[in-house]
């Protein structure tokens, strides 16, 4: 289940070779796609409020990165350190 809430991608497998579509889905920026080849790869996790991820198929929470000092993004997913404001 993706857990941004986009119904139209419930399966969607992120992270690896999807067998049923063929096809591969590469965690987007200001995500997070733990699971891999390991797992079920099913999960597209938001880096939370205050953080940043400009990285491609992450496979951690370890790749969201920190506003920068005085910046602040309150909403979840941000794909670069530019969407982080005063």
């Amino acid at each position: 289940m993706v857990s941004d809430g986009d119904a139209s991608q419930e399966d969607t497998v992120w992270g690896r070779m999807d067998h049923h579509t063929g096809g591969c889905h590469t965690c987007p920026a200001g995500y997070y796609c733990p699971g891999g080849a390991n797992g079920d790869g099913k999960r597209k996790l938001a880096c939370a409020a205050g953080k940043y991820s400009t990285a491609t198929g992450a496979p951690s929470a370890s790749t969201c990165k920190d506003c920068a000092a005085g910046k602040y993004y309150d909403g979840t997913g941000a794909p670069s350190a530019s969407t982080c404001k005063d």
